[in-house]
C-alpha cells in the first residue's frame, strides 16, 4: 500500500512534524472500533511520529475522540494549523468548507459539520442514508429541504475526482478572494486537500490524495521547510488499479428510495 510505505519512509527521514489534512481514515457509515482495528498497521506507524491531524469531514469525528484524553492525546488534531518558514505563512486545512461555501450555501456550515459527524456513526447501509441522520442535521440546522438533502446526498456518492463542482473549490482556492471568506491574509500561502487534485501555485497548493484512479501512477504531498514549498510525488502501489476500480463500483451506486430521503 503506497500510504504505508510513505509512511515507512518518514520513520526513516524522521521529520520534524507530519501533518495530515484529514480523511485519512474514513469513517462514515463504519464503526470507529472496526476501521481503527482493521488500520492498525498504519495507525501503529503514525503513533511513531511527530503527528498532527486535521480533522476532515469524512473524519469528522477524530476530534471529538482525541478529547476524551485532553491531557494525554495519543496525537494533535486541530481543524486547521499555521506554519511559517523564512519566507512565508501557511495556513492549513482540510478544505471542505471551501465546498460548502462554492457550492453548498445553502446547506451552511453548521448543517454540513453536523451531516458529516452523523455520517460517522451510521454504521453500514449500503447506499441509503438513515432517516436518524436527517433528524440529527435537523437538530442543528432545523427543517432539512428536499433540495439540501440532494446535496449532501449526492456529495456521497460520487467520489472527489469526478464531482464537478470541486473544479469550482480550486478555482476559489486560488483566488485573492479567498481571503475574505476563510480568514486569511493576502500574503497567506492556503495547503488544502478534499477535491483530490493536485496542484501548486504561488500562494496555494493542493496536496492531492491517496485513492487510486484507473489513470493515476503516483500521489502527491506537500513538503515544507526552512526555505521551501514545494508539492512532491510517491509512486503508487502495484496492483492498485484494480483496487480503484472496485473502489469505484462500490462507490457509485444507483439511487434508492428511503424513509431519510433520496441516496
Amino acid at each position: 500500500m503506497a500510504f504505508e510505505n510513505f509512511i515507512d519512509s518518514l520513520l526513516k527521514e524522521k521529520p520534524d512534524r507530519l501533518i495530515l489534512l484529514g480523511d485519512i481514515f474514513d469513517f462514515w457509515r463504519r464503526s470507529d472500533a472496526d476501521l481503527l482495528i482493521e488500520n492498525e498497521r498504519i495507525a501503529s506507524k503514525l503513533l511513531q511520529l511527530p503527528l498532527t491531524y486535521v480533522q476532515g469531514n469524512h473524519d469528522y469525528s477524530i476530534l471529538k475522540l482525541s478529547q476524551r484524553f485532553p491531557e494525554k492525546p495519543a496525537f494533535e488534531v486541530q481543524t486547521s494549523v499555521t506554519l511559517e518558514n523564512e519566507k512565508s505563512r501557511f495556513v492549513l486545512r482540510h478544505g471542505y468548507d471551501l465546498e460548502v461555501f462554492t457550492s453548498m450555501e445553502t446547506v451552511g456550515l453548521e448543517a454540513y459539520e453536523a451531516f458529516s459527524e452523523a455520517m460517522c456513526h451510521a454504521g453500514q447501509v449500503g447506499g441509503i442514508i438513515a432517516s436518524w441522520v436527517w433528524a440529527f442535521v435537523e437538530l442543528v440546522k432545523g427543517e432539512v429541504s428536499g433540495a439540501i438533502r440532494t446535496l449532501l446526498t449526492d456529495a456521497t456518492r460520487k467520489p472527489a475526482e469526478i464531482r464537478a463542482t470541486l473544479k469550482k473549490v480550486d478555482a476559489f482556492a486560488k483566488s485573492a478572494s479567498r481571503a475574505i471568506a476563510l480568514g486569511l491574509k493576502p500574503s497567506d500561502i492556503l495547503v488544502f486537500g478534499h477535491t483530490h487534485r493536485p496542484f501548486k501555485d504561488e500562494r496555494t497548493a493542493n496536496t492531492g490524495s491517496w485513492v487510486m484512479t484507473p489513470d493515476k501512477k503516483e500521489h502527491t504531498y506537500v513538503e515544507i521547510t526552512d526555505a521551501s514549498f514545494d508539492l512532491k510525488p510517491f509512486p503508487a502501489s502495484e496492483g492498485a488499479v484494480k483496487a480503484s476500480l472496485k473502489y469505484e463500483a462500490r462507490t457509485i451506486r444507483p439511487r434508492r428510495k428511503s424513509s431519510g430521503g433520496k441516496s
